[in-house]
């Protein structure tokens, strides 16, 4: 059965992908801390915690909806980020290929 993706999805895709984008081109905060080196994974389980944590600081402002959903954009880059690069283990049950 081939799924049919809402629009908002792929959109959301798009926007992850653009994101990993800018970690890839090494800007602002993405810019490795060690010249060539790459993320680890413990690496970017402190970086998702840093990232939630301003994301519930962000949410906590009367009009801080668009700054929360920027740190959610930047989690689920850097989750997809670890994923490309340690794998990414398909839920049980689901072939991606179909």
């Amino acid at each position: 059965m081939i799924r049919q993706r809402s629009v908002t999805r792929e959109m959301t895709y798009q926007v992850i992908d653009g994101e990993r984008d800018y970690q890839d081109d090494g800007k602002g905060n993405a810019r490795p801390h060690v010249p060539g080196s790459s993320l680890n994974i413990p690496g970017s389980l402190v970086i998702i915690d840093k990232l939630l944590l301003d994301a519930k600081f962000a949410w906590y402002k009367p009009d801080g909806v668009a700054d929360t959903l920027a740190h959610l954009r930047k989690i689920a880059a850097v989750a997809v980020q670890a994923m490309e690069i340690y794998g990414a283990p398909a839920r049980e049950g689901y072939d991606p290929n179909l």
